[in-house]
């Protein structure tokens, strides 16, 4: 609970049940707790046995990330914090994020590594009626560019961020990427490349790079 409104931490996972377990963990030990947990359990094998706050939901296969997120977005009411299964809360780690969260727009945290507002971001109602919710066709049932063109859709749209650099966690870099073995990572090579080809089919260019202020046969 913050200032009389219930916290949703929702976490969408593949395969780093590990991590997953710290990451819920140290949430739930923070000055600010979650009052639900809610985990989009993507690789379908994850057995979680804790705290009843703590909600598992699957399709029974990968969704991908954009439509996870999207799951969260249309079924959780504000305030919902999405969080990376790799990120390790600190003690005051909701408190500072939610103590300068606006409710005008996406509020994450700074200092990780590209894109990291991603990483951990409060997603506030406003922006579907503004936005709308993630693109799922850019990188179905993976994992890259549905962020960036939410940004760019976001600045096509002359909305900010905000970032709080204030915000302390940990943070596994790409742990799922590492534990792959060769076909695993061939396979990720090969999602990563159609998800850049729809993006670049959508802007006509790479992030950063984009020439349409429309997308490309809307």
């Amino acid at each position: 609970m913050y200032n009389g409104y219930n916290v949703t931490l929702c976490i969408p996972t593949l395969s780093e049940y590990d991590l997953l377990n710290n990451c819920i963990r140290s949430a739930s030990e923070g000055s600010v707790k979650p009052d639900t947990i809610l985990v989009m359990d993507n690789g379908g094998l994850y057995n979680y046995e804790g705290p009843e706050n703590v909600e598992v939901f699957s399709y029974g296969y990968n969704i991908g990330v954009a439509k996870s997120w999207n799951y969260f977005i249309k079924n959780v009411p504000e305030i919902r914090i999405i969080s990376n299964d790799d990120i390790e809360f600190r003690q005051d780690t909701i408190k500072v994020l939610l103590d300068s969260y606006t409710g005008r727009t996406i509020h994450g945290i700074g200092g990780i590594d590209s894109l990291n507002i991603f990483s951990l971001f409060v997603f506030p109602d406003i922006l579907v009626n503004t936005i709308g919710l993630f693109d799922e066709s850019i990188s179905p049932n993976y994992a890259y560019f549905e962020d960036n063109d939410y940004l760019y859709r976001m600045r096509l749209a002359n909305i900010g961020l905000d970032v709080s650099p204030f915000v302390d966690v940990g943070h596994y870099h790409s742990a799922t990427l590492k534990h792959m073995n060769v076909a695993q990572t061939n396979e990720h090579h090969k999602k990563f490349q159609l998800a850049r080809e729809n993006y670049v089919r959508k802007w006509g260019g790479q992030p950063w790079e984009e020439k349409y202020t429309t997308p490309f046969n809307s």
